[in-house]
C-alpha cells in the first residue's frame, strides 16, 4: 500500500479515480470477464472475494489464457472451452494498491515505474473503493492545461522557472488576465513552463514575455490550433 506523505492542497487520486468500478469474483469465468470488458470497454477488473480484494485481471491476462488464440473479448471466444475456466487461475494476486488521498502525480509515477496501466485504490489494502487508470490520469492532465472561456495556454522556454513565474505573477494582473495553473516540464529542449491563463489580452502578454527575455514556444487559444512562435 502506497500512502501519501502530506497531501495538503495537491490533486489527489480520489478526484480522478473511477469510483464503483466493475468487479468480478474468483469464480467468474474467463469468458464472462472478457464479455464484461468488451461490453464496457475496460481493461482492468478487480477480483473480490466476499468483499475483499484478492486479485486483478487484465485484458492481457485473458489473452494469455485463451488457448486458441481467439480474442477473449469477442463473441466467438465465449463458446471456447478455455473461456469456461475461472479467472482465479489467471488473475494477478500481486496487487499494487494506493490510498485515495495519495497525490495524483505519485500514483502516475508509480504506474510508470511498475509499467502498469492502472492502480487499485483501497482502504486497508483490501477494501476496494476505486480504480485509477491511464485514461483517468490523462483526463486530469487535459483538465490541468485546458482553458474555459477567453484565454490561452502559453509555453515558455527558460533556464530559471522562478523568473517566468515571477513575470507571469506580475504582468498578468496588469493585463486583466488570471494565472489559472502552471506546469513545469523538463524535456529534450530543456525546461519549459506551461501557463494556463484566463483573459483576452494574450498578444500583449506574449509580446511582453519576449521583451523580458522569456522565449514563447507556443500559444494555444481557445478553439484554435497551436501557433508556433519559434
Amino acid at each position: 500500500m502506497i500512502r501519501p506523505n502530506d497531501p495538503g492542497e495537491v490533486v489527489i487520486v480520489d478526484t480522478w479515480m473511477t469510483k464503483h468500478p466493475f468487479v468480478v469474483s474468483p469464480e467468474t469465468t474467463i469468458g464472462e470477464a472478457g464479455q464484461l470488458m468488451g461490453t464496457h470497454r475496460i481493461r482492468h477488473l478487480p477480483v473480490l472475494d466476499h468483499g475483499q480484494l484478492v486479485g486483478v485481471i487484465t485484458k492481457s491476462d485473458l489473452l494469455r489464457a485463451a488457448a486458441t488464440g481467439l480474442d477473449p473479448l469477442s463473441a466467438v471466444a465465449r463458446d471456447d472451452l478455455s473461456m469456461c475456466a475461472p479467472v482465479a487461475g489467471v488473475m494477478s494476486t500481486r496487487l499494487v494498491t494506493v490510498e485515495a488521498t495519495l497525490p495524483l502525480e505519485d500514483a502516475a509515477q508509480l504506474m510508470v515505474e511498475r509499467k502498469i496501466g492502472a492502480v487499485l485504490v483501497a482502504e486497508d489494502g483490501r477494501r476496494l473503493i476505486g480504480v485509477l487508470t491511464e485514461s483517468d490520469v490523462m483526463r486530469a492532465l487535459i483538465s490541468s492545461v485546458s482553458v474555459e472561456g477567453p484565454g490561452a495556454r502559453i509555453t515558455i522556454g527558460t533556464r530559471d522557472t522562478n523568473q517566468v513565474v515571477r513575470f507571469l505573477a506580475e504582468r498578468a494582473p496588469k493585463l486583466a488576465m488570471r494565472v489559472l495553473s502552471l506546469l513545469v516540464l523538463d524535456g529534450p529542449e530543456g525546461l519549459t513552463v506551461v501557463a494556463r491563463l484566463g483573459g483576452g489580452r494574450v498578444d500583449e502578454l506574449v509580446d511582453q514575455a519576449w521583451a523580458a527575455g522569456h522565449p514563447v514556444r507556443s500559444v494555444v487559444r481557445l478553439g484554435m490550433a497551436a501557433v508556433s512562435t519559434s
